[in-house]
């Protein structure tokens, strides 16, 4: 038998992954098996989880940030968020609740960050994302009774 060298092998695997990505899926279709492979129940049973989906919940959400009295668009607030938070941590004993409290509500500056949505109207990042973490709560204890 007759073995196939190196250089040939590397060479398949290479022309077999070059012809895969002619065929790969949409990114929405990608989402959608990430999201049914890792069911949200699974990623917000953990405060950090909680944090995690509120913060990517809002990010292509059709709103602006208010920062500092500049407006931003979401995905650019969503970046900042995931940044402060890796900053920032979660204590060992505080909640996701304790921790927008404290985190998710005013600049270093002492302004507060809003929410613009398309009808004018403003709401604070902090009663936005309490009430987020108030619908993952009701969702996870609805899983949970099951």
């Amino acid at each position: 038998m007759k073995k196939i060298p190196v250089w040939g092998s590397v060479f398949a695997v290479l022309l077999l992954l070059y012809s895969g990505m002619h065929y790969l899926p949409p990114a929405s279709w990608m989402r959608l098996m990430f999201d049914w492979c890792h069911p949200a129940s699974a990623k917000t049973q953990t405060e950090l989880g909680k944090l995690l989906s509120i913060i990517d919940y809002y990010r292509q959400a059709d709103l602006q940030v208010i920062f500092n009295d500049n407006t931003y668009s979401s995905e650019w607030g969503w970046r900042q968020a995931r940044a402060y938070l890796a900053q920032n941590g979660l204590a060992e004993e505080e909640d996701a609740a304790q921790w927008i409290q404290k985190h998710a509500y005013r600049t270093t500056d002492g302004n507060i960050i809003y929410f613009l949505y398309p009808d004018g109207s403003q709401v604070t990042m902090r009663d936005a994302f309490l009430g987020q973490l108030a619908v993952i709560n009701q969702q996870n204890n609805g899983e949970s009774k099951e």
